[in-house]
């Protein structure tokens, strides 16, 4: 699929983007993923306090599969 166009991004779509991943789901934390989102935005406050981020989209493959056809 097509790739290479740069998109906004906002706090809140990174702070969704970090829980969607397996390495960093919720349960990671333990009893604090409201400390750990907490720490989250505050970092990203830091690194551009505007919450404005731009993402450049990585090409995408999608692979079809079929199982072989029987004979009979």
């Amino acid at each position: 699929m097509p790739a290479g166009q740069v998109v906004e991004r906002g706090a809140d779509d990174l702070a969704a983007w970090t829980f969607s991943r397996s390495d960093s789901a919720p349960h990671l934390s333990g009893d604090r993923p409201a400390e750990f989102e907490r720490d989250l935005r505050a970092l990203l406050r830091r690194i551009s306090p505007d919450g404005r981020f731009a993402e450049h989209l990585a090409a995408t493959r999608g692979m079809i599969w079929r199982p072989p056809r029987r004979e009979g």
